[in-house]
């Protein structure tokens, strides 16, 4: 399976980001990943989205982030020991963000292979596709996980039908993912100054890009509603508006 080169990405308008967030309210949140992809990258098929590799798909929906919001990212967390309140302040070259095209001019092949003992393994890195399926419910934990991505598997002869791997090939193809698609799985070193606490955590950053575009409309609402009970406008003209424009405007009202 080869994972398409992905085009330039688009900054949507003020409006179109607005109803992404009023349609995927109820989604859950590979959904909604799905959603804010296609509005980055709207040249991309729904086929094209589904074969993005859960990496890939973070590495764009980040740099699409910085176009938005800019960067750095700043972030809190709650230390493990004593439960202080944890700042946290990065940069996306820090996580070492790839370029958006995530194919090479000669292809960008998706399937992986290893060798554990006498068993040999092919498999392909987890793509959006199967992370809806995930929380669909059609995998429910990680061994399934890894099974639904399995090409093909043999010990001597092919796997059985309904024959499981044992353990040490299901962590080897662990590790190979993540070796191969480490954006999938972005950790953290974070330190907490209360307590001197060390820790790693994780870093979502499907959820975190969710919650700043919830922070983000929810505050641009209560800029519309403040303009059209000020100046009788109506949505669509107070949003036509550029971001500066608005907020003069917003100054005029506090005046």
């Amino acid at each position: 399976m080869s994972c398409p080169t992905l085009p330039e990405l688009r900054i949507p308008s003020v409006s179109e980001l607005l109803d992404l967030w009023d349609t995927a309210h109820g989604l859950v949140i590979a959904r909604r990943a799905t959603l804010l992809v296609r509005l980055a990258c709207p040249a991309l098929s729904t086929e094209e989205i589904a074969q993005l590799p859960l990496g890939k798909r973070d590495t764009l929906l980040l740099r699409w982030r910085r176009l938005l919001f800019g960067d750095p990212i700043e972030a809190i967390s709650g230390c493990p020991r004593c439960g202080e309140t944890v700042e946290t302040r990065f940069s996306l070259e820090g996580l070492s963000i790839e370029a958006p095209a995530v194919a090479e001019s000669n292809g960008y092949d998706n399937t992986h292979e290893c060798h554990v003992g006498a068993w040999r393994v092919r498999y392909r890195l987890p793509t959006c596709a199967d992370a809806i399926a995930l929380a669909n419910g059609e995998s429910a934990d990680a061994r399934s996980l890894i099974e639904r991505c399995l090409i093909e598997a043999s010990c001597g002869e092919p796997l059985a039908p309904g024959e499981a791997l044992p353990e040490p090939v299901l962590i080897a193809i662990a590790h190979g993912i993540g070796s191969a698609d480490p954006h999938a799985d972005i950790l953290l070193d974070l330190a907490c100054s209360g307590c001197a606490h060390r820790w790693s955590a994780p870093f979502d950053a499907v959820t975190f890009l969710w919650s700043e575009i919830s922070a983000w409309a929810r505050r641009t609402l209560r800029e519309v509603a403040l303009l059209a009970r000020s100046f009788g406008w109506r949505e669509a003209d107070i949003l036509a508006l550029s971001a500066q424009r608005r907020s003069d405007y917003l100054e005029l009202v506090g005046a």
